[in-house]
C-alpha cells in the first residue's frame, strides 16, 4: 500500500510541476505551525494581481530569510499554496513511501 502511495504521489508532483507557471516572487516572511515547522510566506504578480501564498513545504529552520527572491510554482486552481522551485521535499516523500512499501513487499513475498 505504502507503494502504491509513493507512485500516486510521485505522479502528483510530475503534474504539478509540468502544469504550474513559474514565476518569480519574494519571501515576506515565515508562518509556524502547532509543530513548530516554519513555512515561508510568498509575494508575487500573476496577471497584474498581487499574492501574498504559503509556501507548500515547512522545515524546522526557515529556509531563505525575508526579502529573498525565490521562483515559485504556481497553479492558479490552488489559491492556498506554492511550490518554491529548489524544495524537493515532496519528491523525497514519494521515494521513501516507494522503498518502505517495496521493502514490506519483498519481506511479504519472502515468507
Amino acid at each position: 500500500m505504502a507503494f502504491v502511495a509513493g507512485v500516486i504521489c510521485m505522479a502528483k508532483v510530475i503534474y504539478e510541476r509540468k502544469t504550474g507557471i513559474k514565476i518569480k516572487g519574494k519571501i515576506i516572511g515565515f508562518t509556524r505551525d502547532a509543530r513548530g515547522n516554519y513555512y515561508p510566506m510568498t509575494e508575487f504578480t500573476y496577471e497584474n494581481e498581487t499574492y501574498h501564498i504559503s509556501g507548500a513545504n515547512g522545515s524546522s529552520k526557515p529556509k531563505g530569510k525575508e526579502g529573498d527572491e525565490v521562483e515559485i510554482l504556481y497553479r492558479p486552481s490552488n489559491q492556498k499554496y506554492v511550490n518554491i522551485i529548489g524544495s524537493n521535499l515532496d519528491i523525497v516523500i514519494s521515494v521513501i513511501l516507494m522503498v518502505c512499501g517495496a521493502v514490506m513487499l519483498i519481506i511479504k513475498l519472502g515468507r
